[in-house]
């Protein structure tokens, strides 16, 4: 039976507002949880007191609460939810022996031993639409744009609302879904490509630099120095509606002069 009420922690991040509009755009009853009180998706924000009579919890949270997430597991196995999907939305750990990943190895290992009636769902997703000015940013003054590495290598983007709506469609056929990763992804580009699609739209002549991968750029930086990727693309998931590339979104996420 498809589900219907729906929690979202971390409802407030980045991640979490768009997870949001999205599954109130597909028509779910939503509870956005955050310890601010503000509105998300037009819904007063709650705190976390209790999840009775949720179908299934979405944690959103980001990597220094990733261990908290063993509080929720156990509270959410408690208060008879169905489904958890926790906060992964990045590198498939699965196939990584990067320490950064051990706290979602852990939760992962806690969502186990939980035993959701429904199981558990875990999306693994290309670079978010919000961190491209990370990945390539544009100087006006300079009329430059910069990318980190050598912005040869094809990498997955996908828009946070379309995590949403990939979200929705496990949600409608929860069995389906039981103990399974999404790969996600709505395009592949290169940096130098990325940078070409800015080049064309912008009515100033940009001139393209390139600098190494720092820490701040984390995965970026561990595929451009060490290899790898999110994930293979041969791997990535499929949905019956199309999700946005990367020239849907470049325009929002980058200020092209």
């Amino acid at each position: 039976m498809a589900y219907k009420r729906i929690g979202v922690v971390g409802s407030t991040g980045r991640l979490g507002r768009e997870v949001t509009r999205a599954l109130v755009d597909e028509g779910f009853d939503v509870v956005p949880f955050s310890r601010q009180d503000t509105t998300v998706a037009g819904i007063r924000t709650q705190t976390i007191t209790s999840f009775v009579g949720f179908d299934v919890i979405i944690s959103t949270v980001g990597h220094a609460a990733i261990p908290d997430q063993i509080h929720l597991i156990d509270q959410a196995k408690r208060e008879g939810v169905k489904c958890f999907v926790p906060a992964e939305f990045g590198m498939d750990h699965r196939f990584s022996n990067e320490k950064l990943s051990d706290p979602k190895r852990r939760v992962a290992e806690a969502l186990q031993r939980a035993e959701f009636p429904d199981g558990w769902t875990s999306i693994a997703a290309g670079f978010f639409d919000a961190v491209l000015p990370a990945l390539v940013s544009i100087d006006k003054t300079n009329a430059t744009i910069t990318l980190r590495g050598t912005g040869k290598k094809q990498y997955p983007f996908v828009r946070r609302y379309d995590l949403g709506r990939a979200l929705a469609e496990t949600f409608r056929e929860p069995q389906k879904y039981k103990d399974q990763w999404l790969l996600v992804a709505g395009d592949w580009k290169s940096l130098h490509e990325i940078a070409s699609l800015v080049q064309a739209r912008s009515s100033t002549p940009l001139e393209v630099h390139r600098l190494p991968t720092e820490p701040r750029t984390m995965f970026l930086h561990i595929f451009e120095t060490e290899g790898g990727n999110v994930f293979e693309r041969e791997n990535q998931s499929s949905f019956p509606f199309e999700l946005a590339k990367v020239e849907d979104f470049v325009g929002e996420s980058l200020e092209i002069p």
